[in-house]
């Protein structure tokens, strides 16, 4: 099967990551400092925007299987006492590189609404 996403350029994804959606590994320091106290797992989407936003996400291990396959909404910042973090655990199971992919459905920030990366992890335990 091939890949419809292409390779996003880092002002795309620091356009993505700062403003909309942070897919980040908890338990390492900058995320839980810069989060909070909200409740992390190894996969956290945070949106930043003024509106719901939703998608799909797809995170492919090392060995090839997929560990993660799901749609998501994430509430906006403004929502009534709904929390704007979707967040999955058991996600990083060895150690390797991930393939991640992500699509924004009906949004675009900085004109993107796609990525698609690798995502090195070294331990499982501290992710």
């Amino acid at each position: 099967m091939s890949s419809k996403f292409t390779p996003m350029t880092r002002r795309q994804a620091l356009a993505v990551g700062g403003s909309a959606v942070l897919a980040s590994t908890a338990g390492c320091t900058t995320v839980l400092n810069a989060i909070g106290d909200r409740v992390l797992e190894q996969v956290n989407i945070l949106n930043q925007l003024s509106q719901e936003v939703s998608g799909s996400i797809n995170i492919t291990d090392p060995a090839g299987e997929t560990v993660l396959d799901a749609e998501f909404d994430v509430p906006s910042t403004e929502s009534d006492g709904n929390s704007n973090i979707v967040a999955y655990g058991d996600v990083w199971t060895s150690t390797g590189s991930y393939q991640v992919e992500m699509e924004l459905t009906d949004t675009q920030v900085g004109g993107v609404s796609q990525i698609s990366q690798q995502v090195q992890i070294g331990n499982t335990v501290l992710c």
